[in-house]
Formats: structure tokens, sequence, C-alpha cells
């Protein structure tokens, strides 16, 4: 769990700090306070990774070069430094090198209204949504993609060379191979991933929706083995110099009753298959694990109706370690009071030099 956060220019942020107890903590206030900036830099402490963007430098407050993150989490110091360059990664004081090395032993999941993507948008969101699963469950799984796209960023930089072929296929031999030896890797263990979780968000959805609609999570991939696939195919990639075919290409498919759930599934049934997803990702941390990983919910009243809500409110106490919510809705902050939470409000001032220093204290 977390216990202190601090951040430098990040978004609306001069700095501010923030302690925090066990159990559920509302952080109540209305737009452009900043409370989905505090769940944002803990997910980045946590896992490397926005929930909001793919580049951390858009994090960093107008006109500032740099940012800062600090907290504690189970008790070790971490520190992320936002530069122009890239990042510094600092852990108990000592510089690493690695995500892995930074991130390990510690789990987070995130609901927020960007995740209705995973339903709405195209293959990337489904393959994030398994990678970042797979990644919290096995550290190791980073290492496997960060040298499978390796591969793939080599072999597409030899496509756009436009070099005669019999030399493109020359020099993009041991590419090839690292993809298929890594690509072949990484599909088995999305495939076996989208099959254990299947029946969970089948089980959760219809314990969420009052529905009779079916859900199925299927993995879409080639009918051919990568090795097949990417051999046979070498040509028409050198023509249309793209990587056409591996993991990269492949997805989750999430289905309502046999059809692509945006296409089929009303708002109401979408949403209970949003969370049933959300739900079975922590079903099955907890239980591959052995840990409870911290739960962070943004702007809940727009991502989850109120049946939904209190569902979901009925459930992570028992689920997750620590469980983080940002709300407007006075009603949120009710319930979550009844069921033992903390409520948090923001407060202002003034440093001597001039700029804000913003604290989340108990409301």
């Amino acid at each position: 769990m977390i216990t202190e956060l601090r951040v430098h220019s990040i978004r609306v942020f001069d700095e501010v700090r923030m302690e925090f107890p066990q159990g559920i903590i509302v952080l109540l206030g209305e737009n452009g306070t900043g409370k989905t900036t505090i769940l944002e830099s803990i997910s980045v402490l946590y896992t490397l990774r926005s929930f909001r963007t793919r580049r951390l430098k858009e994090m960093h407050r107008n006109g500032c070069p740099s940012a800062v993150i600090d907290g504690v989490i189970d008790q070790h110091q971490l520190r992320v430094e936002l530069k122009p360059s890239g990042k510094n990664l600092i852990k108990d004081g000592q510089k690493v090198s690695s995500m892995k090395a930074f991130c390990e032993g510690m789990t987070t999941i995130t609901l927020a209204p960007e995740h209705q993507a995973l339903l709405d948008g195209g293959p990337e969101e489904t393959r994030r949504y398994l990678d970042q699963t797979l990644f919290s469950l096995n550290p190791n799984y980073l290492a496997l993609v960060q040298n499978y796209h390796r591969a793939l960023k080599h072999k597409q930089a030899l496509l756009k060379a436009k070099l005669p072929f019999h030399i493109y296929k020359d020099q993009v031999l041991p590419w090839n191979q690292t993809m298929i030896s890594t690509g072949g890797e990484i599909r088995e263990l999305r495939k076996t991933l989208t099959h254990d979780l299947d029946p969970i968000v089948f089980n959760n959805f219809g314990k969420l929706a009052q529905s009779k609609g079916r859900t199925t999570l299927r993995y879409r991939e080639s009918q051919d083995s990568m090795e097949e696939e990417i051999f046979k195919s070498s040509f028409s990639e050198y023509r249309s110099g793209k990587a056409l075919f591996g993991p990269h290409r492949d997805c989750m498919e999430i289905l309502f009753n046999g059809v692509p759930c945006h296409a089929q599934a009303s708002q109401g049934e979408r949403t209970a298959v949003l969370l049933a997803l959300k739900l079975a990702e922590l079903d099955i941390l907890e239980e591959r694990k052995a840990a409870r990983p911290i739960l962070l919910l943004d702007d809940v009243s727009t991502t989850l109706d109120e049946e939904r809500r209190d569902q979901l409110f009925s459930k992570i106490g028992e689920k997750a370690s620590q469980v983080l919510i940002s709300t407007f809705d006075l009603g949120v902050c009710k319930k979550i009071k009844q069921i033992g939470g903390h409520l948090f409000r923001k407060e202002e001032s003034l440093s001597p030099f001039g700029f804000s220093i913003a604290r989340w204290i108990p409301a």
C-alpha cells in the first residue's frame, strides 16, 4: 500500500503532498482540482505508466522542463524524475535502470473513463490489457515483450529502407528468428490468460447485470504458426513495407452474444462488461500472487452507474489492500463513509517563494 505521495510540477500542481491511511480513501472535489492527477501519479509510481497518456512528459506542468513524483509504497522510498530526455528511477536511494527492478512486488488495478476504450477501441487496447495483467502476474514478461518489440523495430527499419529483396531477406533473418521465439511465447501466455479470464468475466457479468446476454473472450491470431506466417509472407511484407504478422497484430475479442460488445450491448451492459473485466483482473491477481493489489477508481460516477458502483463497493473492501476513489459525487462519499472509508479534500497555500502547495487532508 502507499502511505505517502509528493509531486512537483505535475499537471495542475506546483507541489502536492498527501499521507494515506489504510482502507478506502475518497478524494472529493470539483473537476479541475487535481483528483485524477493524484491517482495518475500513484499509477506512475506503481507501473511507470499513466492511464491518461502514453507520453509521461505530457504530465509536466506547463512551462516546466522536468517533474518529480515521490512516494512510499510498502516501506520502499520511490522516486520518478521526468525529464525532457526520459526518466530517472530511484528506489530506496539507489538509481535503478529497469522497470522490473523498480516495480517488482507492486500491483495496482485502475478503472478510469479512459478504459471505455477497452470495449470501444481497437485491438491495441485489448493487447495492452492482457500485457499489463501478465506483467503484474510475472515481472519477467516485460523482458519478453521488450525483446520482441526490439526485433520488430529493427525489422520495420529494414522494411522502410527499401533494400533489394535478397539483401533485405538476408538482413531480416536474425530479427525474424527473435520474433518467432519471443512472439510464440507471448501468444501462448496471452491465449492462456484469455482462456482463464473468460469464465471469470462470464460469472462476474452474470452477477452485475440484469441481462440474459452472454460475454465471451476470444484470442484472435493467425491460423499459422509464427514461423509459417513470417516466412511464407516475407515478400508481401517487403512489398507493403510493414510487418504484417505477429502478436503485435493480434487482439482479444470481447463478445456479447457472439457479436463484438461495442456493436451489440446496451450502455448499461457495456458498463457491466467493463467492470466484470476489471474484477476478473483483480480476482486472478489475488489468486495467483496471493497479494491484494491497490485499486484506483478515477471519476467513478462517470465510469459506473449507481447500481454498478454499489456492487463494486460491496466487494472492494474484501479484494484490495487499499482503494483510492476520485469523485465529485456526495452520494458516493456518503456510501463510502458508511463502509468505513476516509474522505479527503484539497487545501492550498503559498510557499515563501510564491508557488502553490496543495495538501489533501481528511474532511
